[in-house]
Order: structure tokens, then sequence, then C-alpha cells
């Protein structure tokens, strides 16, 4: 099915350029991008298009008139009916009110003509009209933005011989959304940044500048997945686009070979994970998902220390190896089953597995801790109806991070973190 041939104009004082451009691309629909002044142009009684104007010829330095001295309004000179043409009146020279008008025009547009074929031609009209439409053309890249060229004697307009050109807009275009895309990246929207750089490939030829943004594009789909803890897959994408010895991207590179279970280290390095990725979720202000990832954090902490000095799962406990006095605060379990036990019980038994760990930092941070659950506790999204505030978030996040760093530093063991990049991903591999 042949796509709705829509063209929008600005309306100045030159006639002919308009009706040149209406006459070449045969649209179906017309708007006439007007002022209440050049609107009379459109439709007006009389003869609104009459536009008399001289110039001075630069071989002989005669005066010679450029515009006609009569002239009908352009939709009776066209033969247009009432339905072929839409008048869209905006200001003349305001630039803010103009893109609000053009806003409404483009949502009518998509609302009564889906999937148009759309072009803008920004040869008439004030200035600012013509810059308000060069920006909506901007920022819609399945619209065509045009301008009739040819000679000129005269800064005022085009005298003639005019043709209809497609505007050189790529590179504009492609700057204003790689704006985007930065402004994602510094809110670690990987996603979002994503998308937006495959739209710009898509509308991009093969070449050096490509190729460099297909691999940025690989290393935020990468980071992407590492924000989802999908550590595996974000290796997977690194090694597949041959991004593994690049500078930039190697320390994150060696940092997945630990989380994947490539690499050895002192097993601690998926908390210090979280705790990142709980700092991504602040600086987006969803601050639910920024102690739901610090409560995991210290549950993992627990848990991660237990397996690792003592060889007890928390999700599969067997009694015969627990204290006896730990194993009588768990509920009745079956003969030959195990148990399972959560964040403060683990937390409990480690204490009591490790009296100088009990004493040293446990004791002084233990209430702390089980007045700041509460906060969580009573959270959304985990067993209450209520949203963390930031005053919430800045409670969790002054007691958590600091039970974990001063367990992990009592044994000895030194959190590395390593912050995920921001927009500093689109300066990535540039050639030597």
């Amino acid at each position: 099915m042949q796509r709705k041939q829509i063209l929008i104009l600005s309306v100045g004082g030159s006639p002919a350029p308009l009706i040149n451009t209406i006459q070449t691309c045969e649209p179906q629909k017309i708007v006439f991008v007007c002022s209440e002044t050049s609107a009379l142009a459109v439709d007006g009684e009389g003869h609104p298009t009459a536009n008399p104007r001289y110039a001075i010829c630069p071989d002989c330095s005669k005066r010679f008139a450029t515009g006609p001295e009569k002239g009908h309004s352009l939709a009776r000179r066209l033969g247009l009916s009432s339905e072929d043409y839409l008048k869209w009146i905006v200001p003349t020279d305001n630039l803010d009110e103009i893109m609000d008008r053009l806003s409404e025009l483009e949502a009518l547009l998509d609302r009564e003509h889906p999937g148009a074929d759309v072009a803008i031609n920004y040869t008439g009209g004030t200035k600012t009209m013509s810059a308000a439409l060069v920006l909506l053309a901007l920022g819609r890249t399945d619209w065509r933005l045009d301008l009739n060229t040819g000679p000129r004697t005269d800064l005022l307009a085009v005298h003639g011989h005019d043709i209809v050109q497609q505007a050189s807009v790529e590179s504009t275009r492609t700057a204003i959304q790689l704006d985007s895309v930065r402004t994602h990246l510094g809110a670690h929207s990987y996603g979002a940044a994503a998308r937006t750089l495959r739209g710009i490939l898509r509308g991009t030829t093969t070449g050096p500048k490509s190729a460099r943004r297909q691999k940025i594009l690989a290393a935020i789909g990468a980071f992407d997945a590492w924000d989802r803890f999908d550590h595996r897959q974000a290796m997977e994408i690194i090694q597949s686009a041959d991004l593994c010895s690049d500078a930039a991207i190697h320390p994150f590179f060696q940092r997945l070979k630990i989380l994947t279970g490539h690499k050895k280290a002192h097993g601690f390095e998926l908390v210090a994970d979280l705790l990142d990725n709980a700092g991504r979720r602040e600086m987006e202000e969803r601050y639910d998902d920024a102690v739901g990832r610090l409560y995991r954090a210290l549950e993992l902490t627990a848990q991660t220390m237990l397996k690792k000095r003592h060889d007890l799962d928390t999700s599969h406990l067997g009694l015969e190896r627990l204290p006896e006095e730990f194993a009588r605060t768990l509920p009745n379990v079956a003969p030959g089953k195990k148990s399972q036990i959560g964040l403060m019980k683990a937390w409990k038994l480690l204490a009591l597995l490790e009296p100088d760990f009990n004493q040293n930092v446990w004791e002084q941070h233990h209430k702390s801790v089980l007045n700041t659950l509460c906060i969580r506790n009573y959270s959304i999204l985990a067993h209450g109806l209520k949203p963390i505030s930031r005053e919430d978030w800045g409670k969790v996040q002054a007691v958590f991070p600091k039970v974990i760093t001063e367990t992990t530093k009592h044994y000895g063991i030194t959190l590395t973190k390593i912050q995920l990049p921001g927009e500093e991903i689109l300066g990535w591999f540039r050639a030597p």
C-alpha cells in the first residue's frame, strides 16, 4: 500500500518557490505553516501574493522588478480545494511558541496519517519559522527535509529556475542523536543508549565511523547485560566483538572472568558488584531497587563467609553440623531433610562460629542492622506497601555497606569496586 504524500511548507513573501515545490512534489496533502499575515497568501481574496520587489543588475546597474505586482492566492493559482491543504498558524519570530505549535502538528499528522511519507520544505517564511521546521525535521528520522536552491541576484530570495533538493542533515541529526546516547550513558541507561545508537547505525553508511560505532554498540550491550547481572552474556558479547584486548575494556573483562568463574579471586566480587549496582540505581533515584541490592549484598556477605570458612550452605543446612543452641532456634525439620536460613540468622550463625568476629564487628552493628531491615521489609518490593524515600535510602546506605566493609576487612579481604562506565564509552575505540 502506497504511503500518503504530505508536504509541509513555510509560507513567506515569495510564492514562486512554493508553487514550484508543490508542482514538483505533487503531494496528496499540503500543510502551509504560516503567520496570521502570510496566511492570506494561501487562500486570501484579491491579490495576496502580489509582492513587487526590485533589485540592481550587477552587470549594467539597472533597476528591475523581482516580484509580481499582481498575484492570486496559492490555492487559486494551484487549483487546490479546501480538502487538499491545511493552514497551520504560528507566530512569526518566537521559536519556542513555533516549536510548540509544530509539536501539535506533528502529533496531528501521526494520529490522522500514520506512516505517511512526510517532506518538510523550509525555503519560505521567516528565519525563525525556517529554523523551527529544521529542528522538527532533525528529530524525525522518518521525515525528509527539503529546500529550494537556484541562482541569486540578491540576498532576499532565489529568483526563478529553483529546484527542490533534499537538505544534507545526516551529520547534524547524528550529532543530536549521539547527544541523546551520551545522556542515557551518563545515567547508566544502557538499554536506551543501545536503542538510540542502533537507530543511528541504521541510517548511516558503512565506513570507519560506522565500524567504530558498532564496537561502541557492542560495549554498551555488554554493560547492559552486566547491569542486569547477566555476567556470562556480557563476557560473550565482548568476546564475539573481539574487544577483549582493548585497553578501555580490559579491566572490565578481567572482572567478568572472575564473576563468571573463569578466574579465581577472594570470592566476594559479586558482593562488590551488588554494591556498585546499588550506586547506579541511586543515580536513577530508584531507591527501592537500590535497597534491594544492598540487602542482597549484606546477605551474600554472610553466606559467602559461611561457605568459605565453614563449608555451610545457608540454603541447605544439615542440623547435625550446627551449634546446638542455634539449631534449636530453627523450625522443626523432618529427619534427613535440610534447613534454610535467611539474612539475620546467617549473620547470627557466623557470629556464633566466629567469636572474634562477633566481639569485634557483629556486636557493634547487629542492632542497627535489625532496625534498618524494617525499612526494607516494609517496602513494596519486600513484604509491605511503602515506597522507599531518599531519606530511607540514606539510612540503609549508612548501615549495610559499613557492616559489609568491616566484616571483609576483619578477615583481611579488600572489596575492589569497579563501577561500570558511562558517557566515556563514546570516546573509546578511536584509531591510534
